[in-house]
């Protein structure tokens, strides 16, 4: 999945776009985390006494998989649904879950906002590079088509700069060291 995502951020040239890919992955792994403990979570439900035919699902796999991804929603939250663990194999099961979800989660927020950190100082330093060029631009008061063809120069050489710096790590990635 890693070597997918990389190929394609490799050929996105903007930032913003590099930026949805990312958030994209970010949540294909949310997805990928909540079927897989829902998957389980119904697997174990399925024991004699547990929440599967407590609630009356057996009978429909699709009416127990909703439930179970519920469930596994509110586990990524940090709180617990009104289907409690009745057994001691589901009791086990939400103990060595919940940590682990909450853990899960924690990264996913903290790569959404490294992501969201990256995209504002892009733009920030863009911002900045334009205010300086409007001031040079003032001040030797070049034509404003001139103006503009230097802001598209510069513009194009920070993105690849920064198509450049993606390359590079890249190019790390796929070293055999």
């Amino acid at each position: 999945m890693r070597r997918v995502i990389g190929d394609i951020s490799s050929r996105i040239q903007s930032d913003a776009g590099l930026t949805m890919v990312r958030l994209a992955g970010l949540l294909l792994a949310i997805v990928t985390c909540l079927h897989v403990i829902a998957c389980f979570w119904y697997i174990v439900g399925e024991a004699d006494g547990g929440w599967v035919i407590t609630l009356g699902v057996e009978h429909s796999v699709s009416d127990g998989y909703i439930v179970a991804l519920h469930w596994a929603l509110t586990l990524m939250q940090g709180t617990v649904w009104s289907t409690t663990p009745l057994t001691t194999w589901e009791r086990l099961f939400a103990v060595i879950t919940l940590p682990i979800a909450l853990v899960f989660a924690a990264l996913i927020i903290g790569g959404t906002t490294m992501l969201m950190q990256q995209t504002t100082d892009f733009a920030r330093d863009m911002a900045g590079q334009r205010s300086a060029l409007r001031s040079i631009a003032r001040h030797y008061r070049l034509p404003p088509d001139f103006s503009a063809r230097i802001a598209h120069f510069i513009e194009a050489e920070k993105s690849l700069r920064d198509l450049r710096e993606r390359e590079g790590r890249l190019l790390k990635e796929l070293s055999p060291d």
